[in-house]
């Protein structure tokens, strides 16, 4: 078998949970892609400046955490698993309503990748 997809969620280009992402093994290859791709989208300063900022207003927005004048996130109060959840979710069908995925697959096409936005609303690439 040949893999013909890498997928992963846009919450992996910001997230705000301890340890997001993370292998049992040592040099995970999919662990090792996951950064590299997300390093590449990261790298792109425009894109991430403005990523960055319209995640702060949503999570703020959503009363989930803002960020503080330390550069940190701060939580306010606490709240319940299946409210974060949801809360969660409202943010990242907002930020690909807006178009931020779509932006993440043409930063990774520049980079050289064979990248989409798949069926279900991840970024996607062919391996090489």
């Amino acid at each position: 078998m040949f893999p013909k997809e890498f997928a992963f969620s846009p919450d992996n280009l910001g997230p705000i949970t301890f340890m997001p992402w993370f292998t049992i093994h040592e040099n995970d290859p999919e662990a090792i892609l996951l950064a590299d791709l997300v390093g590449t989208i990261r790298a792109d300063l425009s894109f991430q400046r403005d990523f960055s900022s319209r995640i702060d207003t949503l999570l703020e927005d959503q009363g989930i955490c803002q960020r503080g004048n330390d550069e940190f996130l701060h939580f306010p109060r606490e709240i319940s698993p299946i409210e974060y959840f949801e809360k969660n979710a409202a943010i990242w069908q907002q930020a690909d309503a807006e178009g931020y995925p779509d932006r993440a697959v043409n930063i990774l096409e520049r980079a050289g990748y064979e990248a989409w936005k798949n069926s279900v609303g991840d970024i996607a690439i062919r391996p090489l």
